[in-house]
C-alpha cells in the first residue's frame, strides 16, 4: 500500500516538473493583437472624380499647367506666367451638370464683390487675433469698421484672362460634373490704390487708432490677395 502510494506521488511530481520546463506555446494570435497580424488596407475613397473632357480635348490642346494646380485649388503655377507679373489673379470656379448652366453661373457671379469680401476676410485674418482678449476695445472696434468698409468697396479694374472647363465622372455612381474655371487680373499698385482709398474713409480719432490704420496700410501694402473663389454650384 505505501508502495503504491510513492509511486503515485513520484508520478505526480515527474508530471508536474515536464509541464514547468515545457511551458505552454502561444499561438501567433494570442501573442499579436489582430492589428498588428493583419494591418488594415484602407478602403478606396468613394469620391473620386475622373476627368473624361476638357476644352482643349477637341483641339488638340493639352490641359495647361496652370489647370491641374487650379484643380488641386493651386495658383503658384498661374502666378509664374510671365504676362501676370506685377498682377495680382482672382480665379472663380463652380461645378454643374450642365456645361452652358455652369459658364453662366460663374460668369454671372459678383466677382468685384466677391474680392472685396476675400480682402476684408484677410485683414480681419491678420489683425484680429493680435486684438482679442486684450484692453484694446477702441482698436477691435475701428478693426471691424475697416473690414466693413473693405466689405463694401467694389473692386474696378478687373480684367478677364482666361477660362477652361473639365468634364469628370464618379468612379462609384458615375455621375458627370462640369467644372468652369475664369481667371481675372488686376495691377497690384491700381488694387493697392483702391484698398488705401477705402481704408481712408476710416477716421481714426484716437492715437491708438491711428497707430492701428497707419499699421494695416504697411501690412496691406505688402499682404498677397490672390485667391481661388469657389463660386458653388448650380445644381
Amino acid at each position: 500500500m505505501k508502495k503504491g502510494l510513492l509511486i503515485t506521488v513520484l508520478a505526480a511530481a515527474i508530471v508536474f516538473i515536464a509541464c514547468q520546463s515545457n511551458p505552454k506555446t502561444q499561438s501567433t494570435s494570442e501573442l499579436y493583437a489582430p492589428s498588428e497580424l493583419a494591418p488594415e488596407v484602407p478602403k478606396a475613397s468613394k469620391n473620386v472624380w475622373e476627368p473624361i473632357d476638357d476644352k482643349g480635348a477637341s483641339m488638340g490642346v493639352s490641359t495647361p499647367a496652370w489647370i491641374t494646380a487650379a484643380l488641386l485649388n493651386d495658383i503658384t503655377a498661374l502666378k509664374k506666367e510671365p504676362r501676370f507679373e506685377g498682377k495680382t489673379l482672382f480665379v472663380f470656379d463652380g461645378y454643374g451638370q450642365d456645361l452652358d448652366l455652369t459658364r453662366s453661373w460663374v460668369n454671372n457671379f459678383n466677382a468685384s464683390g466677391e474680392i472685396s469680401r476675400q480682402i476684408s476676410t484677410k485683414v480681419n485674418g491678420k489683425f484680429e487675433g493680435g486684438l482679442k482678449g486684450t484692453s484694446n476695445t477702441n482698436k477691435l472696434q475701428k478693426l471691424e469698421e475697416v473690414v466693413a468698409t473693405l466689405s463694401r468697396t467694389q473692386v474696378s479694374g478687373l480684367a478677364r484672362e482666361m477660362d477652361w472647363w473639365t468634364l469628370s465622372r464618379n468612379r462609384d455612381t458615375r455621375q458627370e460634373q462640369y467644372r468652369y474655371i475664369v481667371v481675372y487680373s488686376i495691377d497690384k499698385d491700381v488694387l493697392q490704390h483702391q484698398i488705401d482709398v477705402a481704408l481712408g474713409k476710416v477716421s481714426a480719432k484716437a492715437a491708438e487708432e491711428k497707430e492701428l490704420l497707419d499699421d494695416m496700410h504697411k501690412a496691406l501694402s505688402e499682404l498677397e490677395f490672390d485667391e481661388i473663389v469657389n463660386a458653388g454650384t448650380n445644381n
